[in-house]
């Protein structure tokens, strides 16, 4: 027994347990391609509606990676590579879901907190401003579906929380601008 604890003391100097980050990194760039390749191949299939609904699932998904990868980029203090994949994430976005969104607020949320962090003022001050014209979106269009819906109070839970989000965005520029 105390040989095999020395042996696999032995190993793990020798072959260190890989970095967590590392491995989501690697895992989900492994998913871009795939998605990526996927897209590919059901743009040059068919033009059926079930096809488009297929290809704009497959885009979303890559939007979530690429949101995830900028995770990974941010918590590693990558912070130009971070905005590249926001950036990323936030085209694919933009592509295929509307403009009220809150997803589209959330890229542009993290691609302003990626310039505040490389003391990139004033491109952070922009993207915040877009992600609190896109707070300003998402607000008026859950403020519009009160009215019209069934799931008023599920509604409401949300109007309050973009106002929430909206408050902390026009504070986020405010302590900028000062």
């Amino acid at each position: 027994d105390d040989e095999k604890k020395n042996n696999n003391k032995e190993d793990e100097i020798q072959n260190p347990p890989e970095d967590p980050l590392e491995v989501a990194w690697n895992m989900l760039e492994c998913c871009r391609v795939n998605l990526t390749r996927a897209i590919e191949s059901n743009s040059t299939s068919s033009s059926s509606s079930s096809s488009s609904d297929s290809k704009a699932s497959l885009q979303l998904k890559l939007s979530d990676v690429y949101m995830k990868l900028g995770d990974i980029s941010l918590e590693e203090s990558n912070f130009q590579t971070a905005v590249e994949d926001y950036e990323k994430c936030l085209h694919v976005r933009q592509q295929i879901l509307p403009a009220h969104d809150r997803k589209i607020a959330a890229a542009l949320t993290m691609i302003a907190q990626s310039h505040l962090y490389n003391s990139n003022m004033k491109d952070a001050l922009k993207y915040y401003q877009l992600a609190s014209d896109a707070c300003e979106n998402c607000l008026a269009s859950a403020k519009a579906s009160i009215a019209t819906t069934k799931d008023a109070p599920e509604i409401e839970r949300l109007h309050q929380e973009l106002k929430d989000l909206l408050k902390n965005q026009k504070l986020k520029l405010e302590k900028l601008l000062i």
